[in-house]
């Protein structure tokens, strides 16, 4: 079966009738089309960042990528809004598809930082409520499973002691 330039298809043929499972490129990019949400492991102390969102949930400081932005330059800019420090981004950690709501999912891309200087931090009305909290604390909190296997794998990181 030919290939056209507006899809892909692949044919089933045999016993049962002709059927083609063809989706057009605008299709499969409208069924592929989701937010990506840059998110930073930050560790003080031996305690992470965590802000407390709209959900009661507690999630990594970041956001959404801005198109043509690179991942880097978002991260420092969300921790800068969110937070009002300033970070050095460090090295990817993870990345995961999330059902924020049904059928809506994000990229969630976690990185880790350090903050740059000592700034003071200061909560903008995006959150209800910024701690620091260590491991076993983050254990007993409404927080996804990504963010805390992210932030496992962080605090475990030479990267994060230098």
């Amino acid at each position: 079966m030919p290939f056209d330039e507006e899809s892909t298809a692949a044919t089933i043929t045999g016993k049962m009738p002709r059927i083609n499972l063809c989706a057009s490129d605008k299709m499969r990019k409208a069924m592929m089309n989701f937010p990506v949400s840059i998110k930073g492991v930050l560790v003080e102390a031996g305690r992470v960042a965590l802000l407390e969102n709209e959900r009661d949930e507690w999630e990594l400081p970041g956001g959404r990528l801005e198109p043509g932005e690179a991942p880097e330059t978002c991260l420092v800019r969300e921790f800068a809004e969110e937070l009002g420090v300033v970070v050095e981004v460090a090295r990817i950690i993870d990345c995961w598809l999330f059902e924020v709501l049904p059928q809506r999912e994000v990229l969630i891309v976690t990185y880790g930082v350090k903050r740059r200087g000592q700034g003071q931090f200061h909560l903008t009305d995006k959150h209800r409520r910024f701690g620091f909290f260590t491991l076993h604390e983050i254990e007993a909190l409404p927080i996804q499973e990504g963010y805390r296997r992210s932030i496992r794998a962080w605090v475990g990181s030479p990267d994060q002691r230098q």
